[in-house]
């Protein structure tokens, strides 16, 4: 049974939003993304969107898990980086169990635990 309920925040409010993730938990971030970044003009000024900036921190024990949404992440970014009127994305991806000679060509990925400290000040900054 379930899940229930819907997403009903109005984050289109706010100018900056930072969006956590652990593993397979993107998937709901996915679609505040989705939502975000594949709409058209119209639908655009219709949400009469704030938002500038967005901060996905995505935490994985593996860096092969980042194979599931990458390319859909690096999607999302390459659009940003070409409409103006889309908030610039940006992407941290943190993984906790392989070692750094798991390497990703397509982003950086930190082989560290976030420190929540520095990147709030990074987002706000």
């Amino acid at each position: 049974d379930g899940p229930y309920g819907n997403l009903s925040f109005n984050y289109y409010r706010y100018g900056s939003l930072v969006l956590v993730g652990g593993g397979i938990g993107i998937t709901p971030i996915i679609s505040v993304l989705k939502n975000i970044y594949e709409c058209d003009k119209k639908q655009l000024a219709n949400k009469r969107m704030c938002i500038r900036n967005v901060h996905l921190i995505w935490i994985m024990p593996h860096a092969s898990e980042a194979d599931l949404f990458l390319d859909l992440l690096m999607c999302y970014r390459s659009l940003a980086a070409r409409n103006p009127a889309l908030p610039h994305l940006n992407i941290m991806i943190h993984v906790t169990r392989d070692d750094p000679a798991a390497e990703n060509d397509k982003i950086s990925i930190l082989f560290s635990r976030p420190d929540f400290f520095s990147v709030m000040e990074k987002c706000i900054g």
